[in-house]
């Protein structure tokens, strides 16, 4: 299984989660094959793909005059020439046209808020404004709207215990690692439009469902 990573800014959560796996020699690494970043300046993101072997692609989208389709247009080509399975996205890019129809259920953003709540951008903020109890994150594959795709997995924060933003966003980190390993052994499925991980617990817990892995 080959994956590749679209990223934006610092891709902070992308970070820590590379630099868990290498403390660790985790597998999960090994899927890993690309990393497209439009952020010019991102040299320890450059550093650590290095270290690690990955493919590091800066996607200069500047150039581009409508910047949203033909990013799309220019990772579709790139995810078929390089035969990657999965597209994993921290990215400000708003996918669209064929990327979106030749990948479908096949391209996994990292929001941060229980969707359907809070879609779109400043989504903690959003949460905290709103006077909500629960704060967390949701993956979900991605379709033609705003975080509107079907839900993978979520990690649930009470409100009481936010400090800053890294209290909810690095909840991420544990997430990626566990939906890789479910892509790995095809245990995620669609039914009616609704995910389905096989065998795996939905007791209500930080994580739904729950996780499997133990460390990174």
């Amino acid at each position: 299984m080959k994956i590749c990573f679209y990223v934006s800014r610092n891709a902070t959560r992308l970070k820590k989660f590379l630099n868990y796996c290498q403390k660790s020699n985790n597998e999960i690494l090994s899927h890993i094959k690309s990393i497209v970043t439009d952020n010019p300046e991102d040299n320890e993101l450059k550093e650590i793909c290095n270290q690690l072997s990955i493919e590091y692609i800066y996607l200069n989208n500047s150039k581009f005059d409508k910047k949203n389709l033909m990013s799309s247009d220019y990772i579709c080509d790139l995810l078929d020439s390089k035969e990657i399975d999965y597209l994993l996205i921290y990215c400000d890019a708003i996918l669209k046209g064929k990327l979106i129809e030749a990948y479908r259920n096949k391209i996994i953003n990292f929001h941060p808020s229980l969707l359907p709540a809070h879609a779109g951008l400043m989504a903690i903020d959003q949460a905290l404004n709103s006077g909500t109890f629960l704060l967390g994150n949701s993956a979900h594959f991605v379709d033609e709207g705003i975080d509107t795709g079907p839900v993978i997995m979520q990690s649930i924060v009470h409100n009481s215990e936010f400090n800053n933003y890294d209290d909810v966003l690095d909840l991420q980190i544990y997430m990626i690692a566990q939906i890789i390993m479910w892509l790995k052994d095809s245990r995620i499925n669609l039914d009616n439009g609704r995910v389905i991980v096989k065998d795996a617990s939905y007791q209500i817990g930080t994580y739904v469902p729950n996780l499997e892995i133990k460390s990174l």
